[in-house]
């Protein structure tokens, strides 16, 4: 059987496996950042694949990416918390694996770059 990350490598492809178009993703007075939030959105709750966190459950791990912006914009490494929730990307934005956490974050770092560092 196909992994789901073995399926998705663009914000098109997680389009088609939502059987959505792009226009149904985005309004047209998305800024930049917006429009990079949403694909985030749409890309992470294709590769979970239905999985939703549970806030209420602290022993299960929400994996996020860590970035490294001091000297350029950079995927650093994946990690969790068991006993409190702190994420500088969005609760939105976690994972169910550390192998999906790391793909998403290596496989669309334009669109977090996008999402993070953007300037008005």
């Amino acid at each position: 059987m196909e992994k789901i990350i073995d399926k998705i490598k663009t914000f098109e492809d997680a389009c088609k496996e939502a059987g959505i178009t792009e226009d149904q993703v985005f309004s047209t007075t998305d800024t930049p950042d917006e429009k990079a939030f949403k694909k985030l959105k749409l890309i992470i709750k294709v590769i979970n694949e239905g999985w939703v966190p549970d806030w209420n459950n602290l022993s299960q791990r929400k994996w996020f990416p860590w970035f490294r912006l001091s000297s350029g914009f950079g995927f650093s490494h994946s990690f969790f918390f068991y006993v409190i929730s702190d994420s500088g990307v969005g609760s939105r934005l976690c994972f169910e694996t550390e192998e999906k956490c790391d793909y998403v974050a290596s496989q669309f770092l334009e669109i977090y770059e996008e999402f993070i560092t953007f300037k008005s």
